[in-house]
């Protein structure tokens, strides 16, 4: 749905919102992969797992992006909890490790994230996120930076099959993101989505969806209009 970061729910929060966490009932766990304009020294995997416990419930994620020789990975511990009826409230700490070539070193930091999403009624969502609010860097200090991230979104459910939001993401010192996203559902199964966003370049996303039980399938593909197509694939289980 154009990747948005503030408004997604169940496992794959700990890896974006982890406010989202607060709506999973019961253990689940879940697997991607991207493949980045179709070039794999830019191929992306991951997971997430999230477990439900009497004070709040708990997610682990992990993704790694790259190749033999240079590679980007990110382990995330996170927390979320509901406090009322209306509002979900969670807090994250990621490892981030930027491993080069032998002729470098290699690169570590801790960054902490949190966000909230209040639930007015049925039919709204609000959401916040913030990730690395004190702009931390990479140890050893002066070679690469991470970003302050801010990003509130907005989602509308009409009716019960078909959900629209919008979101805005302020990345420290680029452009800001717009995101805008589209979920239609045939039937209890099959859901469709669709996504543009905003940033340097118009980006725009299509994929589809199959949920059976407590197993969930879906594919997606999106379109850069410099770099090409990244096709991606994810699989979700809830025990």
């Amino acid at each position: 749905m154009g990747s948005p970061i503030t408004l997604p729910s169940a496992q794959w929060s700990c890896l974006t919102n982890p406010a989202g966490l607060a709506s999973v009932g019961s253990v689940a766990f879940g697997f991607f992969y991207s493949n980045y304009y179709n070039l794999k020294e830019l191929g992306t995997g991951g997971f997430a797992v999230c477990i439900p416990t009497k004070s709040g419930n708990f997610g682990i994620g992990f993704i790694s992006s790259g190749f033999s020789v240079l590679t980007e990975n990110r382990a995330s511990i996170t927390y979320g909890r509901r406090l009322g009826e209306k509002i979900r409230a969670g807090i994250g700490l990621h490892w981030l490790v930027f491993n080069q070539p032998s002729d470098y070193r290699d690169l570590y930091a801790w960054i902490p994230s949190l966000g909230i999403q209040w639930l007015p009624n049925d039919r709204l969502i609000f959401s916040l996120s913030i990730t690395n609010p004190s702009k931390q860097e990479y140890r050893p200090s002066g070679y690469r930076t991470i970003p302050a991230i801010i990003a509130t979104g907005i989602g509308f459910k009409p009716a019960d099959e078909f959900l629209l939001f919008i979101e805005a993401e302020n990345i420290h010192d680029e452009k800001p993101k717009y995101t805008l996203g589209i979920e239609v559902s045939a039937g209890k199964s099959i859901f469709m989505r669709f996504g543009i966003n905003r940033q340097h370049y118009s980006c725009y996303s299509i994929g589809a969806g199959y949920v059976h039980g407590k197993l969930s399938i879906d594919a997606t593909v999106c379109h850069h209009p410099v770099l090409g197509f990244s096709p991606a694939v994810g699989l979700g289980f809830a025990i």
